[in-house]
């Protein structure tokens, strides 16, 4: 899972090559293992995420893509500033 840019400001683009097509599960969570933002994506063959952060979300988080029966398909670390 590619996370860019890191650290981020106010919106990050994830991308995963290796997923294939399909529905998937996007969920940010802090560093206390709570979801901060989740929302579910219809990727194609390298299409990246686009997602706009919430103000005054600072810190530490990491992001998991998850398909549609729950499996991990990739984990990144993401810093905000």
């Amino acid at each position: 899972l590619e996370v860019y840019p890191n650290p981020a400001v106010s919106a990050v683009t994830i991308s995963c090559t290796d997923a294939p097509s399909g529905v998937y599960t996007l969920k940010i969570f802090n560093s206390l293992g709570r979801v901060t933002k989740e929302s579910r994506h219809l990727l194609t063959e390298n299409t990246p995420i686009q997602v706009v952060l919430p103000a005054g979300m600072n810190g530490l988080y990491f992001c998991r893509l998850e398909d549609e029966n729950g499996r991990i398909m990739g984990m990144s670390r993401l810093i905000v500033q």
